[in-house]
């Protein structure tokens, strides 16, 4: 079970948590580079990249997802992805 506070977790009487932080941005562009693989060295893509991988805000999971989805993919799904990740937002985490 994950939650991003614990308060969630208390209620569900989780008798063990695992507090897991939010990556910093070198690590959050490692991960992501990582799992989308060399794309995100092509020039096309590089700025979107890096963008998306901001948009994840050190979420590992979040990251994860989005780059192993990404990776085979053009250029446009990568931009309809950062369209959607900026529309939806994190507002808890700003």
């Amino acid at each position: 079970m994950t939650s991003r506070t614990q308060h969630v977790l208390q209620q569900m009487d989780v008798q063990k948590d695992f507090r897991l932080e939010v990556l910093r941005d070198v690590e959050t562009w490692s991960l992501f580079q990582s799992k989308a693989e060399d794309v995100v060295n092509d020039i096309s893509f590089k700025d979107v990249a890096t963008q998306i991988a901001k948009q994840c805000k050190g979420l590992p999971i979040l990251i994860v997802t989005v780059a192993s989805g990404l990776k085979s993919k053009d250029i446009s799904v990568w931009k309809d992805a950062l369209s959607q990740l900026q529309s939806v937002g994190h507002p808890e985490m700003n």
